[in-house]
């Protein structure tokens, strides 16, 4: 799934935004939300997010500065401006800069969905251009490092742009060997070995779920929850308690 961050000072339009459509469902990950230009600039720098969805008018800095500040930090995020009518001249102003496209105030369910259906596409397209390019460039050697080095660090608070530092890496470059190797990103890799390890865990020792959470590297107790259930189609305890009575021995065979 193609991360997504959204930002915007008003807090009702980023919670409209979150619940208008099923992003998971369009292929895009739930997304991550930053309540001014600064905070967005910062986060874009650490994950490096494929889709960035900005509110034009922000309090420190505004949409079109942090379109020229994403143009440098992260060239390969994909732009969509929020604007007003009021502000249209802004968003052609913003067309000229590379911005992807723009949605006006209040963002329609079919308009959303449009914009991030091309979208999709140009980050697909932009994705296999990069993986050929990559699997030419990049040693197999060296991406087995890579995932070598993910297997000894996913129970921490990894990150794409410190794994990217420590290889001599753009994120962004690094991003595309993962998804070339295992076809996930790097957030879906993580998650996919975190819930893994959790669940041998849960089959193969009684610490609290509580613990296990921890062991595997999560910090917040509902987002494991959602994520396992997510993944396993239940909770962990409901995992645990399902494997006991499988392997309990049936009392008409004794």
């Amino acid at each position: 799934m193609y991360q997504v961050l959204i930002a915007d000072d008003e807090p009702w339009a980023v919670y409209r935004l979150q619940k208008l459509i099923d992003w998971e469902k369009n292929g895009f990950a739930l997304p991550q939300t930053a309540a001014d230009g600064l905070s967005a600039l910062e986060i874009i720098r650490k994950e490096q997010p494929e889709l960035l969805l900005s509110d034009i008018r922000m309090p420190g800095l505004d949409g079109l500065k942090l379109v020229r500040e994403v143009n440098q930090v992260s060239p390969y995020t994909t732009v969509i401006l929020i604007t007003g009518f009021s502000e249209f001249s802004y968003a052609q102003e913003a067309l000229r800069q590379g911005v992807f496209d723009y949605l006006v105030k209040p963002v329609k369910k079919e308009d959303l969905l449009a914009v991030l259906s091309r979208a999709a596409a140009r980050l697909e397209e932009n994705s296999s251009r990069s993986a050929a390019q990559a699997a030419s460039a990049y040693p197999s050697t060296q991406t087995g490092r890579i995932m070598k080095m993910i297997d000894e660090n996913f129970t921490q608070d990894l990150r794409l742009s410190d794994l990217a530092d420590q290889l001599y890496l753009t994120a962004q470059y690094l991003s595309v060997l993962i998804k070339k190797e295992t076809g996930l990103t790097f957030s879906e890799l993580v998650i996919r070995k975190r819930i893994g390890l959790a669940k041998k865990l849960l089959l193969e020792t009684e610490r609290p779920i509580q613990d296990i959470m921890e062991q595997v590297g999560y910090r917040d107790y509902s987002c494991f929850i959602r994520l396992f259930k997510k993944h396993e189609g239940c909770t962990p305890y409901t995992y645990r308690k399902n494997a006991a009575r499988q392997a309990a021995p049936d009392p008409d065979r004794i």
